[in-house]
């Protein structure tokens, strides 16, 4: 039994070739001197390099920098932390994951702010209009996810960016599982800050990601972490240049090799490609005719098809997703996905979900397995 892998809203996998050379070639060469050694600028080319192909890659214009981090995680955990402040009000959803609800928690815990979780659809949509009645005077930014992790809703971030710059708040994007997988432009959607992570979509290795950030922002934003950034040792805080205020200690420069080496396959090869789409559409439409089975999603116009999620009546979802890891080789996810609250809007509160998420290097034939082998479960249901 051969596997087949739906889990890349998790990870993408395989990585293409070129990730994997360029990363092991950055592993091989003499490590960068990022200011820390005598070497002339063979590191800060390779860094320089990987944040120009980013920075294009996402249009950023001038008016907005850069970045990088370790991921997904400690971006959120770096423009919430580093922006909202004591007493601040923050609007956020109940589609988020937990990196962005638990460092909202924390603040709430340490540092006394207000939180408004707006509701979300039997899909996970969020209303625009739910945003505009929650704002207050004091409220400071909006929090929210480009693409639902769990079902795969777009939100309509173009109303919800209007609604923010006329109300003067900052809004805060979690592109976790949009960068790579829909359009992205950031100078369209008018933020203050995009989260990325280089290990879904963009197909970069994990361990890499960043903040795209306007530069208004920057000066307001505190660092998460402090240490060397290679020069300023005298200086007993932080250093205040950018990105150095933020890039502190030893960069993950093979990461940031891959990660480029990624963003570029995409350009070179997938523009335009139907094929993530196609797939998880055929996939989701095949499944919803099986009896007890129900497919989370929205209309097409407002849903990414690489997210596939569903429950079966009367069965526990990681029972689903173990007999089809077990008798078919299907690897997925199943549970909560670290997005505990969507699950009461949607449904799935029980045992959550189980979601298949296909990707660029999947085939007809893997979709065509899976939909026999849920049809297999929906049988051992009746």
């Amino acid at each position: 039994m051969g596997i087949i892998y739906l889990n890349n809203a998790a990870t993408s996998h395989p990585k293409p070739e070129k990730v994997s050379e360029a990363t092991l070639n950055a592993l091989q060469s003499i490590p960068p001197a990022e200011l820390r050694s005598n070497l002339s600028d063979n590191g800060t080319d390779l860094l320089h390099r990987a944040r120009c192909t980013i920075s294009d890659f996402f249009n950023l214009g001038d008016q907005c920098s850069l970045i990088f981090t370790s991921g997904g995680t400690e971006s959120l955990n770096l423009i919430i932390r580093g922006t909202i402040q004591e007493n601040d009000h923050v609007i956020t959803t109940a589609a988020e994951h937990n990196a962005v609800l638990r460092p909202l928690n924390w603040l709430k815990a340490k540092k006394g702010i207000e939180i408004t979780t707006l509701p979300v659809s039997e899909f996970g949509w969020v209303d625009p209009q739910s945003l505009k009645d929650a704002i207050r005077p004091e409220t400071k930014a909006f929090i929210i996810g480009h693409v639902s992790n769990v079902t795969g809703t777009i939100q309509d971030l173009f109303s919800i960016s209007l609604i923010c710059q006329e109300n003067g708040i900052l809004l805060l994007i979690d592109g976790c599982q949009g960068s790579g997988n829909v359009n992205v432009n950031f100078r369209e959607f008018g933020c203050a800050a995009y989260v990325f992570t280089g290990h879904k979509g963009l197909m970069g290795p994990p361990g890499t990601g960043g903040i795209i950030i306007k530069n208004s922002l920057i000066n307001d934003t505190s660092p998460l972490h402090f240490g060397g950034v290679g020069y300023a040792a005298e200086k007993p805080l932080f250093v205040d240049d950018f990105p150095a205020k933020f890039e502190v200690g030893t960069q993950n420069y093979p990461g940031f090799a891959g990660l480029e080496a990624g963003i570029e396959w995409l350009q070179e090869t997938d523009t335009n490609d139907s094929k993530v789409p196609e797939m998880g559409t055929e996939l989701a439409e095949a499944i919803s005719e099986l009896p007890g089975l129900r497919v989370i999603k929205g209309n097409s116009k407002a849903w990414f098809p690489g997210i596939v999620s569903f429950t079966i009546q009367g069965l526990d979802s990681q029972e689903i997703a173990g007999f089809l890891s077990e008798e078919h080789g299907i690897i997925c996810r199943s549970g909560y996905c670290c997005a505990p609250l969507i699950h009461k809007y949607i449904g799935s509160q029980d045992s959550g979900v189980v979601r298949l998420s296909p990707g660029r290097f999947n085939t007809r034939d893997d979709i065509n397995l899976a939909i026999e082998a849920i049809r297999g479960v929906c049988k051992l249901a009746v």
